[in-house]
């Protein structure tokens, strides 16, 4: 594998540091910062993991019953809707659709903003 080189500053205690743990427990100076890189990438996914898993613990599964079926309604009512289009000063909108590639999100807010509408 290729390797890039970079040169670092350090005070002389760091160095003195990175000698001595070199020394006892590295075969060279690389190493031990590959060392440190590696631990320290860990510790952020782990980090990143358990934030991850303190969210979903509090997540719903996926939508409700009630909710597909409010995004099903959205769907039928939207490719009405997309039938009608209203020009203005040469552009065409489609109000209150979700275009092609917004996908499920778009279509439950519709969706929730319809049910709270109505």
């Amino acid at each position: 594998m290729k390797m890039d080189t970079m040169n670092i500053s350090l005070t002389r205690a760091q160095s003195e540091y990175v000698r001595r743990s070199v020394e006892r427990d590295f075969g060279n100076a690389s190493e031990f910062f590959r060392d440190l890189l590696r631990e320290r990438m860990r510790r952020e996914i782990g980090a990143d993991l358990d934030q991850l898993q303190a969210t979903d613990d509090d997540a719903p599964a996926g939508p409700s019953a009630a909710e597909i079926g409010q995004v099903l309604a959205t769907q039928r009512r939207v490719r009405k809707e997309r039938s009608v289009r209203v020009v203005l000063d040469a552009n065409v909108v489609v109000a209150g659709a979700c275009w092609q590639g917004e996908g499920f999100l778009c279509l439950l807010k519709l969706a929730r903003r319809q049910a709270f509408a109505g």
